[in-house]
């Protein structure tokens, strides 16, 4: 849908935002990524209000954040190499090839899907060997540990 001449930029990115939407593990990368906040151990308590208003930004956050960034590969090819299976939870890894439409050096993905419920969804994604969701949760934790919770929160809500 991203490389859809029938559609304008505006369009073709309202489309893919549905489609990550659909079939991204969305709630349960949320809780992962602020796993730090919610231990028993946690410097903070989390109020019940708190984690909501978080579970409720989330979703545009994150469509809105990795959609723009991939719109960026629209014109890339997305080659699957293999898939494996990853532990004991039904996870399996899919290792991919993606073509750099700048003509750059291709980028090594593996998108994570979590297998099983009604269909597979994406759980992670790393790319060229860093981690999406570790580095996303280093950068909520830096932000909620300068800026508290209800930052991150406002922070989410503004930038999604």
């Amino acid at each position: 849908m991203l490389r859809d001449t029938g559609l304008t930029k505006t369009a073709a990115r309202t489309k893919f935002r549905e489609l990550l939407r659909a079939n991204f593990a969305l709630d349960e990368t949320g809780l992962r990524l602020i796993r730090k906040w919610r231990a028993p151990t946690s410097p903070i308590k989390l109020t019940d209000a708190q984690l909501t208003a978080y579970r409720t930004a989330l979703p545009t956050f994150l469509v809105n954040t990795y959609s723009d960034r991939l719109y960026d590969f629209a014109s890339a090819k997305v080659t699957a190499v293999r898939t494996a299976p990853r532990g004991t939870r039904g996870e399996v890894d899919v290792y991919s090839r993606i073509s750099d439409p700048k003509g750059g050096k291709p980028i090594d993905a593996i998108w994570t899907v979590k297998m099983g419920g009604p269909k597979p969804l994406v759980a992670n994604l790393t790319v060229n060997g860093v981690n999406v969701a570790l580095t996303q949760e280093a950068d909520f934790n830096a932000f909620v540990e300068q800026n508290g919770f209800d930052a991150l929160i406002a922070f989410m809500k503004k930038s999604g």
